[in-house]
């Protein structure tokens, strides 16, 4: 028998065609799940960014856009908007956004609205052409909160 010959049979003993099939099992069952937890991230109705996909924040106020310069905020809103709580998906995106909503650039040309709606508030994810992607309901106390001082700032603004 061939030294080749020899290894092989030896591979199919009892005790290492255990560990052998093990293996396989192991890397059969672990690479798809990986593969697969890649492919629901992408179809996740609230994706979260990391901040090196992060481009920029702003808030919009009466149509004009304010950039966040400070980059230690807006990783705070990013960081906030990462621990939204998904509520329900909305069939469409209202027709109007309000008078002050924050947005999310993201490098990909991705944008994210966040506005409030009422006692709640809702984001709106578009693509690259600005189509919607998907619009929901959120949760979270410190995104809400920040957009009810945007409207009160908004408010104070017309009564004066």
């Amino acid at each position: 028998m061939s030294a080749f010959g020899s290894w092989i049979a030896g591979q199919f003993s009892s005790e290492n065609l255990f560990q052998t099939i093990a293996f396989f099992l192991v890397v059969l069952i672990s690479l798809p799940s990986l593969v697969l937890d890649r492919i629901i991230r992408l179809f996740e109705t609230h994706r979260r960014y990391k901040s090196k996909y992060l481009a920029g924040v702003r808030i919009i106020v009466n149509g004009q856009a304010n950039d966040i310069s400070n980059q230690e905020a807006a990783l705070k809103i990013l960081s906030d908007y990462n621990t939204v709580k998904f509520v329900q998906q909305r069939d469409r995106p209202h027709a109007t956004r309000p008078a002050a909503y924050i947005e999310l650039l993201m490098r990909s040309g991705e944008k994210v609205y966040m506005y409030k709606i009422g006692q709640e508030f809702d984001i709106t994810r578009t693509n690259k052409s600005g189509d919607p992607i998907v619009t929901y309901w959120g949760r979270s106390p410190d995104i809400f909160a920040r957009l009810l001082t945007i409207e009160q700032g908004v408010r104070s603004v017309h009564i004066n």
